[in-house]
């Protein structure tokens, strides 16, 4: 999932009187287009804003994000020429577009760079409508990038059981970016069942990859994005499974972030276990939104004297991060060979504060729901099998 990420920003305002595709207050070169610097086939986006303008491109033949940046102008500005790379510091080294054109559809202009001197023509290319404000985040712009995955598998084990790693061979143009997973051995209907589930985010198309909707995410705001994904078991025994799904993305937003989610499975079953629904209303209290709905989502709030006793099983921290530990209100439940353990739901300044709260079965068992008791048992017992 990863190597070349690169800011995009341009500020320039060509001659009047083209065509390219673009809302009707947008300046003429604002939009998606294609075509040649010298005898090299190019993707071209130009993107207007309020606020700023910006571009990006890539040859055909590496498809690699190439920024470009203008002088420190006010957007809209008219300009003939800006720099691929850091405008704010220009370099002789840096080469520069000169436009001298724009009109019905086509861009020309002069490519100079490392002693040599290139035309550039480019003509416009169609974008759905709902992309005529953000050509860089479009599908138009993007979608020659995109080459659908190689899928390999590859045999491991994790306590004694084995499995099969999947991993999505993504292109060089996304190097950046990462997908892996797993599948189970089995053929029951519920290995089955399981299997679908953790299989369905490999990316098959264009409009079904995460790393690439992130890209175009970044694009539209003047980066290029990445995004990793590892699906991997944490706890495996014959009949239980703990999933632990990590995530790292910078797709845009104000700062690169990143979560690691999990799952407790019944294998037996075929059905995800609810660890919350372990623990007795003297433990926490469960708020269910949009009920109902395909956004249905339960907030879990903890009882006083509970949270006190996961902030006493956190391992010690420095001030800022008991600060930060002690004011969150969001602690990630899940099932460990040592107890249960409580994740901590911290903000982008604080992730290096995040670390497990462990509370052992025995303290724990006060809190469960008699159900709970039978399953923390029937889990201790193969976790303790475990090779």
């Amino acid at each position: 999932m990863r190597n070349i990420s690169i800011c995009l920003s341009l500020t320039i305002t060509l001659l009047a009187g083209g065509t390219a595709a673009a809302h009707a207050a947008a300046p003429a070169w604002h939009g998606v287009w294609r075509g040649t610097i010298g005898t090299s086939k190019v993707q071209v986006c130009l993107q207007h804003t309020d606020y700023q303008d910006f571009g990006a491109y890539y040859y055909m033949r590496h498809l690699q994000i190439i920024r470009l940046e203008a002088p420190d102008k006010p957007a809209g500005k008219d300009l003939a020429t800006w720099t691929e790379g850091d405008a704010s510091a220009p370099s002789a080294q840096n080469p520069q577009w000169h436009v001298t054109a724009v009109k019905n559809g086509h861009l020309d202009g002069t490519w100079t760079g490392n002693g040599k001197s290139l035309p550039i023509a480019l003509t416009s290319v169609a974008m759905d409508k709902d992309s005529d404000d953000q050509p860089c985040g479009s599908m138009a712009f993007s979608l020659p990038r995109f080459t659908k995955p190689a899928v390999t598998t590859k045999p491991a084990k994790v306590d004694g059981i084995a499995y099969t790693r999947v991993v999505a061979d993504i292109d060089k143009a996304f190097s950046d970016s990462s997908f892996e997973t797993f599948q189970l051995l089995g053929t029951s209907p519920a290995i089955r069942r399981i299997n679908a589930e953790l299989y369905k985010d490999v990316p098959k198309d264009a409009g079904h990859a995460d790393y690439f909707q992130c890209s175009m995410d970044a694009l539209a705001q003047g980066w290029n994005g990445s995004r990793t994904s590892e699906i991997k078991p944490e706890t495996l025994t014959p009949g239980f499974m703990v999933v632990a799904d990590s995530e790292s993305w910078d797709c845009g937003g104000a700062h690169p972030d990143a979560n690691t989610s999990y799952q407790t499975w019944d294998l037996r079953k075929g059905t995800k276990i609810d660890v919350y629904g372990l623990l007795t209303g003297s433990a926490l209290a469960r708020t269910v939104h949009d009920k109902g709905t395909a956004n249905e989502y339960s907030e879990i709030t903890y009882t006083a004297p509970f949270k006190a006793m996961i902030l006493r099983a956190f391992p010690a921290a420095d001030a800022d991060c008991k600060d930060a530990v002690e004011t969150t209100e969001t602690w990630n439940a899940r099932l460990t060979a040592s107890g249960m353990a409580f994740t901590p739901e911290l903000p982008h300044v604080a992730a290096g504060c995040v670390d497990d709260a462990v509370i052992p079965f025995a303290k724990l068992q006060p809190y469960l729901t008699p159900d709970g008791k039978a399953l923390v048992a029937a889990f201790q017992a193969e976790v303790k099998g475990r090779k």
